[in-house]
C-alpha cells in the first residue's frame, strides 16, 4: 500500500460552526459564512467547526458585505478549537451596528519527506 499522496483530502465536514478540510499532510482549513457581530463588542469568540493541533494557525477575516463600510477585522487565535474576532471601523473605534463577517482559518503542515 503506497502512502498518501501530499495534498490529498483525508477528511471534509461541516457542523454548526462552519466547514472544515484536513489533507493528508496535516493541514487543516477552517472557514465560515456570515457570522454576525453585534454593535459596540470589543471581541466575539467563534467556534471552529475542526480542531487545529496547537493555536498557530493563520486567520483572515473579511467584510461579508461589500458596503459593510471601512471595518477592520483583526483577529487572533483563541485556542486550538476557537478564534477571537476584534470588529473596529477605520478610526479604531467599536463597530456601532451589527455587521457580518465571513474567516477562514489555516494551518500548513508538512511532511517529514517535504522538510
Amino acid at each position: 500500500m503506497s502512502a498518501p499522496l501530499p495534498f490529498q483530502i483525508v477528511e471534509s465536514g461541516s457542523n454548526v460552526n462552519g466547514s472544515y478540510i484536513k489533507f493528508s499532510d496535516g493541514t487543516l482549513i477552517c472557514r465560515k459564512n456570515g457570522i454576525d457581530v453585534e454593535a459596540n463588542i470589543l471581541v466575539k469568540e467563534v467556534a471552529l467547526p475542526a480542531t487545529f493541533i496547537d493555536t498557530d494557525y493563520t486567520i483572515i477575516a473579511v467584510n461579508a458585505f461589500a458596503n459593510s463600510g471601512n471595518i477592520i477585522w483583526n483577529s487572533g487565535s483563541l485556542t486550538n478549537n476557537a478564534i477571537r474576532l476584534y470588529p473596529r471601523k477605520s478610526d479604531g473605534n467599536a463597530i456601532d451596528m451589527v455587521e457580518r463577517c465571513n474567516y477562514i482559518a489555516m494551518r500548513l503542515l508538512e511532511t517529514k519527506e517535504r522538510k
